[in-house]
């Protein structure tokens, strides 16, 4: 198994970012060392907020991999702490139903992904949903 904190300590040797918080992006060598090093504790010293993690070779064994394989990008949210609008949405039926009404366009399962994406991108669209 790749030691990814190492590998990413290895990659990151600027500090000029805040905090001393490398600037570079960090690259890694496949999905599994991605999650390794966002679980591991050094994580959030060696990489800043909006930082970038770049998925280095081909990871194509499951479709997240051969989505990122093909070109597609993935873009976190820093919006904070989801478990309270969660909850919010599973005991508020009402609210999630209206939210599902007016927001959510369409629902396709991941297999669909460039179709969500297109429909993403037509004008007027506010959110696609996608399954797995």
């Amino acid at each position: 198994m790749v030691d990814a904190v190492a590998l990413c300590r290895k990659a990151s040797t600027s500090t000029d970012a805040p905090g001393g918080a490398p600037a570079a992006a960090i690259s890694v060598p496949g999905l599994a060392a991605v999650d390794a090093f966002l679980q591991s504790a050094t994580a959030s010293t060696i990489l800043r907020p909006a930082g970038l993690i770049a998925l280095a070779g081909r990871d194509e064994d499951s479709e997240l991999g051969r989505a990122l394989a093909a070109g597609t990008e993935i873009q976190g949210s820093r919006c904070g702490d989801f478990a309270p609008a969660i909850a919010l949405l599973a005991n508020e039926a009402a609210i999630s139903a209206a939210l599902a009404e007016h927001m959510i366009i369409q629902d396709l399962p991941v297999a669909r992904l460039p179709q969500a994406f297109a429909a993403a991108r037509r004008s007027g669209a506010l959110k696609v949903r996608i399954f797995h």
